[in-house]
């Protein structure tokens, strides 16, 4: 039964949330028993195939991105088909090594600065040096948005995310 087209995830057979989708998808995947997997992506195993529930909505798309970041809305508009460089851009765990707590941007020690920058094709593109951690981080959000179009995450988006899961 649609729950305004939300199809329960299970962990051990015991719902443990829902994944929003759109009322055809609601109606061709209702069916099938859906888990969470731990990095957060909805998935099922059909005959020993592993399968996500936002790839099964995109016909197979070999990379498919939550623009939202929220891997339980799979509404076709939360959805993009994209490439592999594409979904690395589109990114919103930090790198282990990363010490300012925003994406693009890190500290200069010997300069006493903070330095923002983009990745572009393995090419690192600098895009300045800063006195401040938040003048960084809009330079490396503007930067983000040129080179990386739609699928540019935002430091700021990444804020509202996180105060949402706290």
């Amino acid at each position: 039964m649609s729950v305004n087209n939300k199809l329960p995830v299970k962990h051990k057979g015991v719902v443990i949330g829902f994944a929003r989708v759109d009322p055809e998808d609601f109606a061709a995947f209702g069916h099938i028993n859906w888990c969470l997997e731990k990095n957060g992506h909805v998935y099922t195993r059909t005959n020993g195939v592993y399968k996500t529930l936002a790839r099964e909505i995109m016909n197979g798309a070999e990379h498919v991105k939550h623009m939202s970041h929220d891997l339980l809305d799979n509404r076709k508009r939360n959805l993009r088909a994209c490439s592999k460089s594409e979904s690395n851009r589109h990114t919103s765990r930090l790198p282990k090594n990363n010490t300012s707590g925003v994406l693009g941007v890190c500290w200069i020690k010997e300069k006493h600065q903070w330095r923002a920058a983009v990745s572009v094709d393995n090419v690192t593109v600098y895009l300045g040096n800063f006195a401040n951690l938040e003048e960084a981080t809009r330079a490396r959000d503007q930067g983000a948005k040129k080179h990386y179009g739609e699928f540019a995450t935002l430091n700021s988006e990444l804020e509202k995310t996180r105060a949402k899961k706290i």
